[in-house]
């Protein structure tokens, strides 16, 4: 029953269980990221992920004065938002883990699907994820931190690096 379990030597895996596609466009993965804790006891443990996949214009009227910031958004967003919630039980018997995850799944489902499904809810989190990257964007601003990171190629030649 365990054996993919054992031979991870507590390892999380991440294992897709099921997806699903919302009607405001969001994507939901669900995920089992149950792990062994000591013995035959499991953290067992549910994430879902919902993916809003974002129009290349979907800042644009939130940071229409500074276009660096827009420009920031665009490369922290990569074209998607993430939402992430998690549901986890400590210290599970392994033979009570797969009516325990069955729990936990019927229970996010139950709870917590409607609250995704909204159709505000690709708007709130937008605005949301807007204000923790502007937040953001403003501190590397002030530090000037926002400087284009480069790839260094190392010097043109190694002559310096060997003097007589």
């Amino acid at each position: 029953m365990l054996d993919g379990l054992i031979t991870m030597e507590n390892s999380s895996k991440c294992e897709l269980v099921k997806e699903k596609q919302l009607s405001n466009g969001m994507r939901l993965s669900f995920f089992d990221e149950s792990k062994i804790m000591a013995g035959d006891r499991l953290l067992v443990r549910l994430c879902c992920r919902a993916l809003l996949p974002l129009r290349d214009d979907a800042f644009a009227v939130l940071a229409q004065d500074d276009p660096g910031l827009l420009q920031y958004l665009r490369k922290k967003s990569n074209g998607t938002l993430t939402f992430t919630t998690v549901r986890e039980r400590v210290f599970v018997d392994e033979r009570e883990q797969p009516e325990i995850f069955a729990e936990l799944l019927e229970s996010l489902e139950s709870n917590t699907l409607d609250y995704l499904a909204s159709p505000r809810f690709p708007e709130k989190l937008l605005v949301s994820r807007f204000e923790e990257f502007a937040r953001e964007y403003q501190v590397k601003k002030e530090l000037d931190m926002l400087v284009e990171e480069e790839e260094d190629d190392g010097p043109a030649d190694f002559s310096d690096c060997f003097r007589d």
